[in-house]
């Protein structure tokens, strides 16, 4: 009865009632069946294309898959109804008039809307659950922020690297800043991405952990549009690696907007843990720019 818990009331009334609708008439309608086929066809092809239209609209996902058993049993229900009451002689009629495509239009019509407004109704259902969801995880993200200020880590000056390569993509760095001018204030190295001696991008590596940080991360990147899809931001940042250990940092946080999927999957990849969806506030800088909400990923660096 589980399979059940989540349906409405009255679509379990419907479906009850179409189920009794079924067993009461059943002996009738099987002699109804036994009609030639020419007098019925089209009565059930009008049927039968309400059927195919839920199934489509299921498989777009306008409708969750749950209720297709019992959006099937109220049009069987239905059907087995309507055989039973309407005379004989207006199924036969309806054949030959214009009345049955206009039965199939407008009910093929009413279907589509229905499931239109349904699947408006679940998005924004899902937007506000999203949103009480980020609201209730607001002391959650104080305190994972208040865990990542209190990682150790070591900052003696900058490490002495101009040169990182897999034998394939090369970092040449190019700026050590001692205070990040990205409004984070950390010290920053910045390196420019070069593959068979074409520069492809420019990737940053933030030392140390703050609460700007943990919204904007230690790792940043970008690829120049010609060059993407080739792996070479996760092999940067694979590269950085050893620098970040060098300050014995042992976590990197990595962030991006819903948007950038590339980001993501470059996350995802290296092997880092998704922490959260946070919400940006308005005193960061990413905020003035139109962004609202980062995904937080968390890099152990302990697993490379």
């Amino acid at each position: 009865m589980k399979k059940f818990e989540n349906l409405p009331l009255p679509l379990l009334l419907i479906m009850a009632a179409a189920g009794i609708a079924i067993l009461f008439f059943a002996p009738e309608i099987l002699e109804r069946l036994l009609v030639p086929l020419e007098e019925n066809a089209p009565w059930f092809f009008v049927m039968a294309a309400m059927l195919i239209a839920a199934f489509l609209m299921a498989w777009e996902q306008f409708i969750p898959w749950k209720w297709m058993p019992a959006i099937v049993l109220v049009i069987a229900g239905v059907t087995v109804a309507g055989l039973h009451l309407v005379p004989e002689e207006i199924v036969r009629n309806v054949q030959d008039d214009i009345m049955l495509p206009i039965i199939l239009v407008v009910g093929l019509f009413l279907m589509f809307v229905g499931s239109r407004y349904q699947k408006r109704r679940n998005k924004a259902k899902a937007y506000r659950w999203q949103i009480y969801a980020i609201e209730e995880s607001g002391k959650e993200v104080a305190d994972e922020i208040a865990r990542y200020n209190a990682l150790s880590y070591v900052f003696e000056g900058f490490m002495d690297v101009t040169k990182l390569t897999d034998g394939e993509l090369r970092l040449t760095c190019t700026r050590r800043h001692h205070v990040d001018f990205y409004g984070v204030q950390v010290p920053m190295y910045e390196f420019d991405i070069y593959w068979n001696s074409e520069r492809v991008g420019n990737i940053r590596l933030r030392i140390g952990y703050s609460e700007g940080m943990y919204y904007s991360g230690q790792v940043g990147f970008a690829i120049s549009e010609v060059h993407r899809g080739k792996g070479h931001a996760l092999k940067a940042c694979r590269l950085l690696a050893p620098v970040a250990k060098h300050h014995k940092m042992t976590k990197l946080l990595m962030t991006n907007t819903d948007g950038n999927i590339a980001s993501y999957r470059v996350c995802e990849k290296l092997g880092a843990k998704f922490v959260r969806k946070a919400e940006l506030p308005d005193w960061h800088d990413m905020h003035d720019e139109g962004h609202r909400y980062m995904n937080i990923f968390e890099w152990d660096l302990l697993d490379t």
